[in-house]
């Protein structure tokens, strides 16, 4: 979504954002996201979702990056009824 003409140290800023961008999960359930935003895949966990989906809100407001609609409207609403 852009990403790749980011200048390095933006990338490596990006890659390195414990606070917002990082969160350690096992292999498996991070290769089943590939790379997915809300609108194509979300936490099996439903009680995490809200966290997920704000979680890639703010990564995306950080950085600026695109938000493609269908995670615009999942996002909507998964966020509807988070507390």
């Amino acid at each position: 979504m852009g990403a790749a003409r980011w200048p390095l140290q933006r990338w490596i800023d990006f890659a390195n954002d414990q606070a917002a961008n990082l969160l350690a999960v096992d292999g498996p359930a991070n290769a089943s996201k590939n790379g997915a935003g809300p609108g194509e895949w979300m936490p099996i966990n439903r009680s995490y979702r809200c966290t997920h989906v704000l979680r890639y809100l703010e990564v995306a407001s950080k950085y600026t990056l695109p938000i493609t609609a269908a995670d615009r409207d999942a996002a909507q609403a998964i966020t509807r009824p988070c507390p």
